[in-house]
């Protein structure tokens, strides 16, 4: 039977704990359809030390013997400026599981009423053999959010009007891996994105961006929050190791946001135990550590059933 991790490069910011969750209860389903491993409900939260925070529940069901769907939904709250934005989340997707490849396209929508939107849109094209994996990774985002800018005033002062900046474009990657032994698999994943931002106020483009909007929609000091981050690149490598109930995972993430200096990187470690037929459990640490905003810790718990 082969494994798919729907998402597994980037989407929301739960999915890495539920990724890791759905697949090792899964393996447990019985049936010989090659999708019956995507049968499975998951529900996880992240927080960091910040108080950012990600919950998020998922449902996958396969269709047919080749075909699956997922529907998602939860809450994002990110904090900028002691300011906290609440955004609600949907997800949906759908992909199909041939004989040596498997392919996916899956979107994702978060809000906070009319004032900040986004859309993303993120396709997966996977090859697996006996050893060795690989695929293509491309992504599209549309994200606006609205606001205020300071502009100067014929005595010297300034006034805020009211503006809007949006975020559009999209990103190609590739990933690949290697199981080295029956227990120990390496893989690594690394994306390149181009967006266009604009600052658009009174109905004409501003001149520059607005700091308090730039730091909204394009920078972010937590991973937790990294969903809603306009990236330029980024890169991933890590390891898992499977015992009889437990598989242990590391990773080292490495990320370039857009018009920001420095590199964000985080490394984050997850166990994800079978605590009994069906269920398995994912908690999950990590510390990002940004050279423009600093470091955070964060952590998270999934927890998902297959049936």
């Amino acid at each position: 039977m082969t494994m798919f991790r729907p998402i597994s490069q980037r989407g929301l910011a739960c999915i890495v704990l539920l990724a890791a969750s759905a697949p090792q209860a899964a393996e447990l389903t019985d049936g010989s359809a090659p999708n019956a491993n995507m049968r499975y409900v998951a529900a996880s939260m992240q927080r960091d030390a910040k108080h950012d925070q990600a919950l998020l529940v998922l449902l996958s069901l396969p269709v047919g013997e080749r075909w699956w769907g997922q529907i998602g939904g939860g809450q994002m709250s990110n904090t900028q400026d002691a300011v906290a934005r609440h955004s609600g989340v949907l997800s949906g997707g759908m992909g199909y599981v041939g004989d040596a490849w498997q392919a996916s396209l899956t979107a994702s929508h978060r809000s906070n009423g009319s004032r900040f939107r986004q859309t993303d849109w993120s396709g997966v094209l996977d090859w697996r053999g006996d050893r060795f994996g690989a695929g293509i990774d491309g992504s599209y985002r549309d994200a606006k959010l609205n606001g205020s800018v300071t502009t100067p005033t014929a005595l010297g002062g300034g006034t805020d009007v009211a503006a809007t900046q949006r975020v559009k474009g999209g990103g190609i990657g590739a990933h690949g891996s290697l199981q080295a032994t029956e227990a120990f698999t390496i893989y690594a994943a690394a994306m390149r994105y181009h967006y266009q931002v604009t600052t658009v106020q009174d109905g004409s483009a501003a001149s520059m961006s607005s700091p308090a909007l730039a730091r909204a929609l394009q920078s972010t000091p937590s991973f937790v929050s990294r969903d809603e981050t306009a990236l330029s690149r980024s890169g991933k490598v890590g390891a898992s190791y499977r015992f009889t109930a437990v598989t242990l995972s590391g990773e080292l993430v490495a990320d370039s946001v857009l018009n920001v200096p420095g590199t964000v990187r985080t490394t984050q470690l997850r166990a994800a135990v079978a605590m009994a037929p069906r269920w398995t459990v994912t908690p999950v640490v990590g510390h990002t550590q940004s050279e423009t905003y600093g470091s955070v810790v964060f952590g998270g718990l999934a927890l998902a059933h297959a049936w």
